[in-house]
């Protein structure tokens, strides 16, 4: 199970939960206070924040507690920093001990529920905006609820199998079910139902204690965090790209662990017999009896699969022929190619110019090895690579990066500029920092474009603001990027203990926030982002997203600007390139597309108060399917799209079948990809206008 580690520690040592959790507490108070970037006072007014900050993360949507439980937790609603200086486990025991007697009842009561006493043509109503929901004033109240929930979820899933079955013609629905497919929707949302709660009701302690834990760290602001120790191994091996293991992405479907991908050149795939659909039903390290895992958590399954390197793990799995397999594979270090950069030619049919690629999907740095890999290395060596081919400009993909070491982010400004400041951080009591290039080699001296959205954070919006900055690339995508702007410190809190209490380890770390990101120019990347110089339209651009939809975020603000020397550009270009765009997409059937279908979707999510009689339900379904189906006949118009020609720097027929067809599909993603499309455009208008400026 999650925690696993722990818990067994726990319990073989004898441990108390609440001495475990106040040793945790403490720490973190000391760590938080003396170098948290944005100290508060930890007083009634942060007590009754950290209080509604761990109820919405328990129970945002209010739907579990009764207005009662709430009078009841209220008592200690000024009191958690008395908990957090001094902790005692009164609340928590109360807590859980309330949390697992209603979800207890909740499951009893849609347990029976039975499909011919629900009544699907009375008018009633569903409210799913958690923000003009209420806690239940009565028991009989919340279980009501939990009867429209139940009943919601079956009719959508009687749609979504409807819309499976071509037989069924949802246009004329009057009201009477398929038999079969309503039968087989109730049987699927009640075994999904309770699985759902089961894994509620099964949740550990420390589980939930690191839920209220998180509720006092992220009252300071969003990223700082406890991660316990499995949650912080996670977060290493994404930020490395290796681990060491079998090369096995897992997922949960239908109470199996099944094997959704083998990643060429792991373990698995060198072993040869583990196949994409296996599912994983019991798991043996080496000759020991082996456990089974059906109805587990992908991420307590994957705790047991994977191992140090030269282990062996044996695998027990249903093949979709019946069969039943023990097979035995030895662990390795697995390379997670996904997490690193690919870099490639772009040929288009109505552009003379030959264009470089890169796509990044994160700053990748494998700290623990220094022979790892490194992205700035790597970058280093994609640019040589598109010189070499002799470009004529770069696209540089940073669309959903999320950020990654900041050492690599200066480098990598550096190679596009002689020398000069990238980034600079003001930390605790204005310490500021300027982390500057001090190469005076230039990588890459070709027009450049960055694309990003709104899921480019952190490390992905230094860099494009840099090079926005000095002018020496334009930035295309969406109105702006995430708004991550502040640096965080892994600290193990480990360190800490005393020798009296090392039984207690691991406790875990903190992710602490410690400093904020400025640009050159002296505004902060915090809230705002980075806006481009050109900005496309996504069919989201109504939401909030990024920092903007983060409880407790930091502000905006700015400090004094570097010294830096702006690369000399005529000032009319980007003006020019603006509005070639705009008319590109003003003529553009996909982009227009995207302007309606933003429009359309803005008017469903404000449809919060939604009918469950079933022909109001299904005719409402059956609407947005025909404005959808607008956007799928226009897409449909492009599945022939073929201006952009890819020509990789590896060829296909060196590749095995399973990368073979990774690749192709990158490649056909790409092909299709009309935010890329415009971007060669943009690129192909700025090398023209560089060339009339000379």
């Amino acid at each position: 199970m999650f925690f696993i580690f722990i818990s067994k520690i726990i319990s073989e040592n004898l441990i108390d939960d609440s001495e475990y959790e106040k040793i945790v507490s403490n720490i973190s108070k000391e760590i938080i206070t003396k170098w948290q970037y944005s100290p508060q006072p930890i007083d009634d007014v942060y007590s009754i924040l950290v209080y509604e900050n761990f109820m919405n993360k328990i129970d945002y949507e209010r739907k579990y507690f009764l207005q009662s439980d709430i009078e009841k937790f209220d008592k200690w609603r000024e009191n958690f920093d008395d908990i957090l200086y001094n902790y005692n486990s009164d609340f928590f025991d109360l807590f859980i001990k309330t949390w697992k007697i209603r979800l207890i009842e909740i499951k009893n009561y849609i347990n029976n529920i039975k499909l011919e006493n629900l009544d699907f043509s009375r008018n009633e109503y569903i409210e799913v905006d958690a923000d003009k929901r209420d806690y239940f004033e009565s028991n009989e109240e919340k279980l009501d609820e939990w009867r429209k929930r139940f009943k919601f979820q079956l009719l959508r899933k009687y749609w979504n199998l409807s819309e499976l079955d071509s037989i069924i013609d949802n246009t004329n629905f009057n009201g009477k079910f398929n038999k079969d497919i309503i039968e087989t929707a109730y049987k699927k949302e009640m075994k999904n139902t309770n699985r759902r709660f089961d894994r509620l009701i099964s949740q550990e302690r420390i589980e939930l204690f690191s839920v209220l834990m998180n509720a006092f760290t992220q009252t300071f602001d969003p990223h700082t965090s406890y991660y316990a120790p499995e949650r912080k191994e996670d977060f290493d091996i994404n930020i490395s790209g290796r681990l060491e293991g079998i090369g096995a992405r897992l997922r949960e479907d239908e109470g199996y662990i099944k094997v959704v991908d083998i990643i060429p050149g792991g373990a698995a795939w060198r072993q040869g017999d583990l196949k994409i659909d296996d599912l994983i039903i019991e798991v043996g390290q080496g000759n020991d009896e082996p456990v089974n895992i059906v109805e587990w958590r992908s991420r307590d399954a994957v705790k047991l699969i994977r191992g140090k390197k030269d282990t062996e793990v044996r695998l027990t799995v249903n093949r979709s022929d019946g069969t039943t397999e023990i097979i035995p594979i030895i662990r390795d270090i697995v390379i997670i190619e996904d997490t690193y950069s690919k870099s490639m030619i772009i040929e288009h049919k109505l552009i003379d110019y030959k264009i470089g690629y890169i796509t990044l999907p994160k700053f990748y740095h494998d700290f623990k090895d220094e022979n790892g890999r490194n992205s700035a290395e790597d970058i280093k060596n994609d640019l040589i690579k598109l010189n070499n081919a002799n470009v004529d400009g770069l696209i540089f993909d940073l669309r959903n990066n999320g950020g990654g070491a900041l050492e690599d982010v200066v480098k990598m400004g550096g190679y596009f500029i002689e020398d000069g400041p990238i980034v600079q951080v003001n930390g605790r009591n204005n310490r500021k920092r300027i982390l500057n290039d001090k190469d005076k080699n230039i990588i890459f001296e070709k027009p450049v474009i960055f694309i990003v959205n709104q899921y480019s954070a952190s490390a992905s919006e230094i860099l494009a603001s840099a090079m926005q900055d000095y002018k020496r690339a334009i930035i295309v995508g969406s109105a702006q990027t995430f708004g991550k702007g502040t640096v965080q410190r892994f600290i193990n809190m480990d360190q800490f203990l005393n020798t009296e209490n090392k039984d207690f380890s691991p406790l875990g770390s903190l992710k602490l926030t410690i400093q904020k990101f400025y640009r050159i120019n002296g505004e902060s990347t915090q809230y705002k982002g980075v806006v481009p110089d050109i900005i496309l339209p996504f069919k989201n651009d109504f939401k909030k997203i990024g920092e903007r939809a983060l409880d407790n975020y930091l502000d905006w603000d700015t400090i004094s600007k570097t010294n830096y020397k702006v690369i000399q550009r005529d000032n009319q270009i980007i003006p020019i390139l603006i509005e070639n765009s705009n008319n590109r997409i003003s003529k553009n059937k996909f982009f227009q597309e995207i302007i309606k279908r933003k429009d359309i979707l803005e008017e469903l999510d404000k449809k919060s108060l939604i009918s469950l009689n079933n022909i109001e339900y299904i005719s409402r379904l059956f609407d947005e399917k025909v404005q959808s189906e607008g956007f799928d006949t226009i897409m449909d118009d492009f599945k022939d799209f073929d201006l952009i020609e890819i020509i990789p720097f590896e060829s296909l027929l060196e590749m095995d079948n399973i990368e073979k067809e990774k690749e192709e599909k990158f490649q056909d993603k790409l092909k299709k990809d009309f935010y890329l499309n415009e971007t060669i455009f943009v690129l192909n208008d700025l090398i023209e206008q560089i060339k009339i400026s000379k």
